[in-house]
């Protein structure tokens, strides 16, 4: 992970940023990816705890929706 402030990027182990941020979207997650190991988070300055526990609760099964299949 790296990044200042809120503004963070999450380095993946493979290329599948595009397939998480779809899965993130779907699950109502607005994310982007810089590049196709790199997921950027941008939340608002004014985000509250909640939202950001719900992603980190959530971010496991997008993980495991954006996998190429047979890597679950």
């Amino acid at each position: 992970m790296r990044g200042t402030g809120l503004l963070l990027g999450i380095g993946l182990n493979a290329p599948i940023a595009t397939q998480l941020v779809a899965a993130a979207l779907e699950a109502g997650f607005i994310v982007n990816a810089p590049d196709a190991s790199t997921l950027r988070l941008a939340p608002p300055l004014v985000i509250t705890p909640a939202p950001l526990a719900t992603f980190t609760a959530a971010l496991p099964a997008l993980l495991e929706a954006a996998a190429p299949e047979g890597e679950n």
